[in-house]
This record gives C-alpha cells, structure tokens and sequence, in this order.
C-alpha cells in the first residue's frame, strides 16, 4: 500500500456509514456493529470514496483468511 501511495496515517473520526466485506457475500451497507466480533487492525488509506476503498480492500489478506474487512471513511 505504501508503494501505491494509498496508506495514509491513523485518525480518530470515522463516518457513521461503511461497508463490510466478506469473502463471497454481497457488501454490506453500513458499519459493522455484531458483538461478537472485535477489531483486530486498522489499516488508514488514501481513497476518493467507497468504490475505490472497496477495491483497495478486496485484495486484503484477512478476506481470504476468513475475516471481515470493514471500511469506514474519515471525516
């Protein structure tokens, strides 16, 4: 990412929407919010909105390894 020129560094607000993916389902519209999961990492990158997020984000590793990955804009 950082070759890329799209990680970029932490900050502390996030948007109230988002987008959940998983590996072979649908997007989810909206940020993630079942008890039952928990952060792990946070990665901050540099993207236009969510469609390009989105792309960045699909070539995550977590997605194959069964996780979630959510996607949440800064403000």
């Amino acid at each position: 990412m950082a070759v890329n020129d799209v990680l970029a560094s932490q900050i502390k607000r996030w948007d109230t929407e988002g987008r959940v993916l998983k590996k072979g389902k649908p997007v989810i519209l909206g940020p993630y919010a079942e008890i039952k999961e928990y952060i792990d990492s946070l990665i901050t990158i540099h993207a236009a909105d969510y469609q390009e997020a989105k792309e960045i984000a699909l070539g995550c590793p977590v997605l194959e390894l069964g996780g979630t990955v959510e996607i949440r804009m800064a403000v």
